[in-house]
């Protein structure tokens, strides 16, 4: 049986899910720890307890002692509380790396209120270092900034720090890292390089040119190019076919003109 004990040695509370505060100095009594307590602090539980007990084996100190205060009618603690189930549950979850959302949801299967689930949630994720506050992360980073002398010449740079960023700060996003360098260039009052300036069209206008390079081309040719002018991140059948519609369209249109030339030639 565990018993929660007070920097007085009184007895608090007894049961399965009682927890101790270190820090006021409360600690836990369990007669059925593998390492007992000294006889000489579980003779000061019962001294503060009026519980008799005399010098002898700790074995023998420890039975009398829990025996003692199963009769000081203790309210009890048989349950987790709702913030040791969702601790229990993020560290869980985390090692698992399950998302936010499926976490959230059992907790709220473990039977905490939704009204009080997000709120425990958010200060589990803080209290177990998954998640930090927006305060910490802009301390963090301005440290990061200051000790590597960041004064970007361009933007290159500013990349470089927002993956560093990312790495070292847990739970950071890439728009969340350029906001700490923003800040830190507004604080430090100089200029961050602009990015530089995204080519307008894209890869539409880039397989147009090429189709218009390469009339008599096939869908399968249209295919490859896309894969190859977008470094293999796109290209599949339906955008082939897509784009080979123009190639059609574009056939039938000379071949209509053509008609009509020759139409007006023989008039």
């Amino acid at each position: 049986m565990k018993t929660l004990i007070n920097a007085d040695f009184k007895a608090i509370r007894t049961g399965d899910f009682v927890t101790a505060d270190g820090s006021c100095g409360e600690f836990i009594f369990d007669n059925n720890a593998t390492k007992l307590l000294s006889v000489a602090l579980m003779l000061d539980i019962g001294k503060s307890n009026n519980i008799p007990l005399r010098k002898e084996k700790a074995i023998d100190v420890a039975e009398k002692l829990a025996s003692g205060i199963s009769n000081l009618e203790l309210p009890t603690m048989d349950k987790q509380t709702d913030s040791e189930i969702v601790k229990d549950i993020v560290v869980a979850g985390h090692a698992a790396e399950k998302s936010d959302d499926d976490m959230l949801l059992e907790i709220m299967q473990a039977g905490v209120k939704f009204k009080v689930a997000g709120k425990l949630f958010n200060k589990a994720m803080q209290d177990g270092g998954f998640k930090i506050t927006a305060t910490a992360r802009k301390d963090n980073a301005r440290k990061i900034l200051v000790d590597a002398e960041f004064n970007p010449e361009s933007y290159d740079e500013v990349s470089k720090m927002v993956e560093k960023l990312i790495a070292e700060i847990s739970d950071t996003t890439t728009s969340q890292a350029y906001s700490c360098i923003k800040n830190y260039a507004k604080e430090m009052e100089f200029e961050l390089p602009k990015p530089p300036k995204v080519e307008k069209g894209g890869l539409r206008n880039k397989v147009l040119d090429w189709i218009c390079a390469n009339p008599d081309c096939t869908k399968d040719d249209i295919l490859t190019a896309i894969k190859e002018l977008s470094d293999g991140k796109k290209g599949d059948d339906k955008m082939a076919e897509r784009f080979y519609s123009f190639v059609e369209f574009g056939k039938k249109y000379v071949a209509g003109i053509a008609k009509i030339e020759q139409e007006s030639a023989e008039a």
